[in-house]
């Protein structure tokens, strides 16, 4: 997390993580990043951000989210900047980014 906090603007939790996703979704957010997830936290925002032409994935990249209970997800330009940075850490990543859509980075954790 030390990766990404000269690179954000605020830090947040709100812990909804279905409307979060929703909102990557629908492009109100940029992306969104976040581990030790219960299945139906995510779920129906997998689908939302797949049928929005969004990417979403495990942090391996993989397709198991609901088995790892990980998540990473955006649109195309934030989520491979994303990725590399979290791949960068040394600590495993237990918090989550989100970009608004005024161009804010913001942090949940």
């Amino acid at each position: 997390m030390e990766a990404l906090i000269p690179r954000v603007a605020q830090l947040r939790t709100i812990g909804a993580y279905a409307l979060d996703l929703a909102y990557v979704a629908a492009g109100r957010l940029d992306a969104f990043w976040l581990k030790k997830l219960c299945p139906w936290s995510i779920a129906a925002g997998i689908l939302l951000i797949r049928e929005a032409g969004g990417l979403v994935d495990d942090l391996a990249k993989g397709d198991s989210m609901l088995e790892r209970r990980e998540i990473i997800a955006g649109n195309e330009r934030l989520y491979h900047s994303l990725l590399r940075v979290l791949k960068k850490t040394t600590n495993s990543p237990t918090d989550g980014i989100r970009q608004n859509a005024a161009g804010k980075n913001q942090l949940l954790g």
